[in-house]
């Protein structure tokens, strides 16, 4: 995804995942798919993600796969798992 493309899809990305808690995102996506067997490309985005955990990088993840989207809005104020999380700390 490029250019005007990808601003677009960026910008949705950040109204989506508003005030997301991307190290919470981080130990989450660590939690779910750190011990299967991933494609390569997708390891990479992962591996970029978590020594960066950011909207840039997690704009990458969820343009490899939409589904990843649910892991950034779990960890956004007002998610069940959110306030469960903050609760535990």
């Amino acid at each position: 995804m490029f250019g005007s493309k990808r601003r677009k899809f960026r910008k949705e990305l950040s109204k989506r995942c508003e005030g997301c808690d991307y190290e919470m995102a981080k130990r989450l996506v660590i939690e779910k798919l750190g011990a299967g067997v991933l494609p390569n490309e997708l390891v990479h985005l992962l591996d970029k993600f978590t020594k960066n955990p950011c909207l840039d990088t997690a704009t990458d993840l969820i343009a490899y796969d939409i589904k990843l989207l649910a892991f950034f809005e779990l960890s956004t104020p007002g998610s069940i798992y959110h306030m469960n999380k903050k609760m535990e700390e």
